[in-house]
């Protein structure tokens, strides 16, 4: 518990700033900045938007990753904002904002099964 508590305290210290600092990205493209950023502990994913209640909850799992692993999924659930779904477009408009979030995909997918604890 005392774990849990620092991981979700850590990402609420710094996972804001990061929005913060990459939401230009996005505004460019009309999103608006969520009315809510939430982090709890999340086994099955890393984020979770919901486009019409203008919230975007983070795994506190990723306070482990590297920053720009961070910085992917913070991108991945913004362009929820525009596309509520993971089609051709999605992925076309993420690499627009992060054009290497491949890259950092994959190396979350093998950390992932690293520090998850079920």
């Amino acid at each position: 518990a005392i774990v849990a508590a620092f991981m979700k305290q850590k990402c609420e210290e710094i996972i804001p700033v990061m929005c913060g600092r990459l939401y230009p990205r996005f505004k460019a493209k009309g999103i608006e900045y969520p009315s809510e950023l939430r982090f709890r502990r999340m086994v099955s994913c890393w984020g979770n938007c919901r486009p019409a209640r203008s919230i975007i909850t983070f795994s506190t799992y990723l306070i482990q990753l590297p920053e720009k692993c961070i910085e992917q999924v913070i991108c991945h659930e913004f362009t929820h904002f525009l596309y509520q779904n993971h089609s051709k477009a999605f992925y076309a408009q993420l690499s627009e904002f992060m054009p290497d979030w491949k890259e950092y995909e994959d190396v979350i997918k093998k950390l992932g099964r690293e520090i998850i604890i079920r």
